[in-house]
């Protein structure tokens, strides 16, 4: 008899919002993120973990910095830091999104976005 595989998402749930704010923890968590967010295309925030005030001006300015590209990786100047960003462009059903994260520049940043992506097209498809 076959046993049955585990879950590997503990923490779960049905409403959107909620299941893209479990991402985003899970997601900086694992990647090291100080801060992430999720915006829409008028740069508002869909769902966010971190430092308030960084990730509502991190949405403000995430559909601008892309200028066209699916990824961003640069500094971002706020009144009190300086922060390394990286922003990915995410093409779903009912528009574009743009997942900002806060934190060192590595190899793992871009896998870490990519794999936040996928998960939060989930669900929102």
């Amino acid at each position: 008899m076959k046993r049955p595989e585990p879950e590997r998402r503990r923490n779960r749930s049905n409403e959107c919002k909620r299941a893209i704010e479990l991402q985003l923890e899970a997601s900086a968590a694992r990647g090291s993120f100080e801060s992430m967010v999720l915006a829409d295309e008028l740069g508002l925030v869909v769902a966010a973990v971190g430092d308030r005030d960084e990730t509502e001006y991190l949405a403000a300015v995430s559909p601008r910095l892309m200028d066209g590209k699916d990824l961003w990786q640069g500094k971002v100047q706020t009144v009190e830091h300086n922060l390394e960003v990286s922003v990915a462009k995410l093409d779903v059903e009912y528009g574009s999104f743009y997942l900002a994260a806060i934190g060192d520049w590595e190899t793992k940043t871009v896998q870490g976005l990519d794999d936040t992506s996928r998960g939060i097209c989930r669900i929102i498809n």
